[in-house]
């Protein structure tokens, strides 16, 4: 991990100073093993988003297609994709994140959000100290308010995922529960074989609705998790757990995470976002660092809370 003000030589070509204190970008990077934290995006964090040379940089703004998202952990960044035309609000910079209200999917079943670079599930994928496809997904994002779930269509929206596991090789899909009865509903599925999958559910309560939550999902030796909690409604986090399962049989390594509104089940069309920002993810191969996952977010749930920077 290069650090702040420090040469290093993957970035300058220069042996780093060694006899100098490192400092990193982000507190969740500090003391990592073994570079796990392979992606990393802050969108409230200007030299995440929206990059370039301080001199000069401009204010955060709504994203153009194939806009950088620079990866603060500086292995590679990710990129916006607006997908095709396809009514309403593409994507919207509000409240030190990016806004999908109103944003429908792209047509030609292409993501809008927030592409992570094809080496992350490279890198889950491939075995590390004799384990494979470990990994934690962090992400900051407003929960819309109540109205927004109850939708006539009921199905799953997803809103970051690589494939749809039903018919490719795929890691992980995470979604919105939608229509009466789902509100606040929210689905992990990782996928074991083609169309077969580990599911796991969470549900927000009244209070969470409308506010910034911290949800996280990860699988290490120990079982696989799934936890939402608000960083404003004091309410007790949500959280769901089972055994570790299987690897996936199938070769995921190809494919590239979205972030926003995803593609993985191109059906739940129309308008149906409203309400929801993304500001903030990493994702971290827990093969390499070892760490807790729990203790990651426990960590950085409460540097989010303090630093006050999304809404």
């Amino acid at each position: 991990m290069a650090a702040i003000g420090v040469p290093n030589l993957r970035a300058t070509g220069v042996a780093e100073d060694v006899t100098r204190p490192k400092r990193w970008r982000d507190a969740v990077l500090k003391g990592v093993p073994n570079e796990g934290v392979r992606f990393l995006f802050d969108l409230a964090f200007p030299w995440s988003y929206p990059g370039g040379p301080m001199a000069g940089r401009p204010a955060a703004a709504a994203p153009g297609g194939g806009a950088v998202v620079q990866d603060m952990s500086e292995h590679a960044n990710g990129s916006v994709s607006l997908g095709t035309s396809g009514g309403g609000a593409v994507i919207n910079y509000a409240g030190g994140g990016f806004d999908f209200s109103a944003s429908a999917l792209a047509s030609g079943g292409l993501d809008r959000g927030i592409i992570a670079p094809a080496s992350v599930l490279a890198d889950i994928f491939t075995p590390f100290g004799g384990a494979s496809q470990r990994y934690l997904f962090m992400m900051y994002l407003k929960l819309p308010v109540v109205a927004d779930w109850q939708v006539t269509s009921a199905g799953l929206l997803t809103f970051a995922s690589d494939k749809p596991y039903s018919t490719d090789p795929s890691l992980l899909n995470i979604g919105f529960g939608l229509g009466g009865g789902s509100e606040g509903q929210i689905q992990s599925r990782r996928q074991t074989a083609l169309n077969a999958q580990n599911q796991s559910a969470v549900r927000a309560e009244a209070g969470d609705f409308g506010t910034v939550c911290q949800l996280g999902i990860w699988r290490n030796a120990a079982g696989q998790g799934l936890r939402l909690r608000s960083l404003t409604s004091g309410l007790a986090a949500k959280i769901a757990t089972q055994a570790a399962g299987a690897d996936n049989a199938l070769d995921f390594s190809a494919d590239t995470f979205a972030f926003g509104r995803t593609a993985a089940f191109a059906a739940n069309g129309g308008n149906l976002m409203n309400g929801f920002r993304i500001y903030r993810a990493m994702v971290e191969n827990l093969a390499r660092s070892g760490r807790d996952p729990v203790a990651v977010l426990d960590a950085d749930f409460a540097r989010a809370q303090a630093r006050a920077a999304f809404s």
